[in-house]
């Protein structure tokens, strides 16, 4: 696509006009908002979510607006900056496999920022995140897969382009305006994948977040930026693919929805080994009363042996450590957060017998069925194969699922039903994102 048709423009005009969003879009934005706030209040006590808001109020960055960090107020920015960085703490978020990334840990706060600001509707929340989603997985979409590969990490590099937009859709931005949030969202994008595993990857999810609202609020008070910052010759994607895409980014814009393909992760760790852990609990599912796994081979697979190498040294390293989150499926029987406690990760470290994970990796051009085979300390083996089934999961399935999770991590640490709350993510009608936070804090 040349520069002079305008990607920038097209998705900020888009963004900027009266939508027509299809039930289905609006079913997932609404999963993603609830999920969201099932993450980010699971891990609202967690040292790193109360220390970085610690730190920021200790920098003179308090604020009117609420955060999962009990007691802790603050301006638009931070306020998305902390509520956005303990979702990625807790890492039971979403994946869109076109755009291999995630969007959810990082729309979401934007938008409930600038919407407690405002004290719009939850119903206008919703379509908010659609829109910003939407437009941050097309963009990652055209970028990938060279974006990833030359180590970017789409979820904040296109995340935050997204939560500017959806940002600035809350603060109902011309298509003038529109367009600058999307520039100045664009040209503060960072976040490289070399961060996985550690607390640097949590805090880039945060940034991209507080960077979306910045960048609305300063395009609503007239800041500008480049008018082709996505595909000019020195724009996003210049600089960080080699073979950007443009038609893919606006392709039938607002006939089809990429974000209708996110799902939300089964298991909190990285989405690389969701398969691979699924295959690994129906096989688990099949042991014998007692049996004891001595070892898993992984064939057919293009997981890198990395995977299979990287240590579980913590709580964030642990969810990348493909050997670390097998042992624990194949003993647990789940991989949920409970898995990744420093109490847990050292038990599983400890104990006399685990599972050697092994990976025989091929290539993506050798790609074909990718099979479990594991060895029972009885003698026997057992195979299963490795699919995608966890994309293709019913939304009747993932309503289900999201209701467990969501009472799984309110409950406990709010010590109320999480009833009122879900009735306000999924059946808005007049209700108020404020209404959100008063139900949050009056129990916390």
């Amino acid at each position: 696509m040349r520069a002079e048709i305008g990607a920038s423009d097209e998705l900020a005009r888009f963004a900027s006009e009266e939508a027509h969003i299809p039930d289905a879009v609006r079913a997932v934005a609404t999963a993603l908002t609830a999920n969201f706030m099932a993450c980010a209040i699971s891990a609202s006590a967690n040292p790193e979510v109360t220390n970085l808001s610690a730190a920021l109020v200790s920098l003179g960055n308090g604020g009117p607006l609420s955060t999962v960090a009990t007691g802790k107020m603050m301006g638009p920015v931070w306020a998305a900056t902390v509520n956005g960085a303990a979702a990625a703490s807790a890492d039971y978020g979403d994946f869109n496999p076109a755009a291999t990334m995630e969007v959810g840990a990082v729309v979401v706060p934007a938008v409930l920022a600038v919407a407690e600001l405002t004290d719009c509707s939850c119903a206008e929340l919703v379509d908010a995140v659609a829109i910003g989603a939407e437009i941050a997985l097309r963009i990652g979409m055209g970028l990938q897969p060279s974006h990833g590969t030359r180590g970017w990490d789409a979820s904040t590099t296109c995340g935050g382009i997204g939560a500017a937009i959806a940002a600035g859709r809350v603060l109902r931005l011309d298509h003038e305006r529109m367009t600058m949030a999307l520039a100045l969202g664009a040209t503060q994008a960072s976040g490289v994948l070399a961060s996985r595993g550690t607390l640097g990857r949590v805090l880039q999810r945060g940034h991209a977040a507080g960077l979306g609202v910045e960048s609305a609020l300063l395009a609503s008070q007239g800041f500008t930026g480049a008018t082709a910052s996505i595909e000019g010759r020195r724009g996003l994607g210049a600089l960080t693919s080699r073979d950007p895409s443009f038609e893919a980014m606006v392709l039938d814009l607002g006939r089809t929805w990429g974000v209708r393909e996110t799902v939300l992760k089964p298991y909190a760790c990285s989405w690389e080994f969701q398969s691979v852990i699924a295959a690994a609990l129906r096989l688990r599912s099949r042991l014998a009363a007692g049996a004891v796994v001595k070892a898993v081979d992984i064939l057919g697979t293009t997981i890198s042996t990395g995977w299979s190498e990287a240590e579980a040294l913590d709580e964030f390293s642990a969810r990348f450590s493909l050997e670390y989150c097998l042992q624990s499926g194949i003993r647990d029987g789940a991989v949920g957060p409970q898995q990744f406690t420093a109490d847990r990760i050292a038990a599983v470290s400890r104990a006399d017998v685990t599972p050697r994970i092994r990976v025989h990796p091929i290539s993506d051009e050798e790609k074909g069925p990718a099979v479990l085979k594991a060895q029972v300390a009885s003698g026997g083996v057992l195979t299963e194969a490795v699919t995608d089934e966890w994309l293709r999961i019913s939304p009747e399935t993932v309503a289900a699922g999201l209701r467990a999770r969501l009472e799984s991590a309110v409950d406990p640490l709010l010590g109320f039903s999480t009833d009122a709350l879900v009735d306000l993510w999924f059946h808005p009608g007049d209700g108020r994102v404020r209404d959100i936070w008063r139900l949050v804090h009056q129990h916390s």
